[in-house]
């Protein structure tokens, strides 16, 4: 009888234990079900709006590129009649000013700014398209900065031929080195006053 009995209780045990743990799963998948509602829920919650993606990728870089991305984001909401080179270079100066957290001192940017041209001419086909073009390689290098670090390295891989004839566009500096702070090596104004610079010296 004290066989039957633990026997009995055993089975009794077992099956206690199988419903347990069919409690325990189905508490488990519920729980696991709330838990992704939760997600879903805090990234609904959490969805970016496109200015917003683009100040927190401008915060995620280098500070010059930063100022590069406030101010290229601040040109393209200027009405098209004042999308031009004194209209770039405005915006780039209210960065600067607006944000002198990421670059206390100006003149820092601008040298940044003249040290990438001076890189990205370096690009196989760089001064040929300008030539064709007419244009100053700097100057337009100073522009496609502008257009960001994307655009840059795409130029560095495939060329300034794969931007297109758009770099005809690129004609005045968005920099001017009004105190020669480098020597002379960028373009004082257009192209047409450095020929008239070139031909008086």
């Amino acid at each position: 009888m004290a066989k039957k009995t633990f026997q009995g209780n055993s089975r009794k045990a077992k099956g206690a234990n199988k419903n347990q743990n069919a409690a325990n799963a189905h508490s488990n998948k519920g729980s696991n079900t709330i838990t992704a509602d939760m997600n879903q829920q805090t990234q609904q919650e959490t969805v970016e709006t496109p200015e917003e993606k683009i100040v927190r990728r401008a915060y995620e870089i280098a500070p010059e590129w930063k100022i590069s991305v406030i101010a290229k984001r601040r040109f393209l909401n200027l009405p098209a009649a004042f999308q031009n080179s004194a209209g770039k270079e405005a915006c780039i100066k209210e960065a600067l000013a607006s944000h002198k957290d990421l670059i206390p001192d100006t003149t820092r940017y601008w040298v940044w700014l003249v040290d990438e041209a001076k890189k990205l001419i370096r690009v196989w086909d760089f001064m040929e398209i300008c030539e064709r073009y007419g244009l100053i390689p700097l100057i337009v290098a100073q522009h496609l900065i502008l257009e960001g670090k994307q655009v840059c390295n795409a130029i560095r891989l495939e060329g300034l031929e794969a931007y297109g004839s758009n770099v005809r566009m690129f004609v005045d500096p968005l920099f001017v080195d009004e105190f020669r702070i480098f020597g002379g090596e960028v373009p004082v104004k257009t192209k047409a006053d450095a020929e008239k610079k070139d031909a008086n010296e």
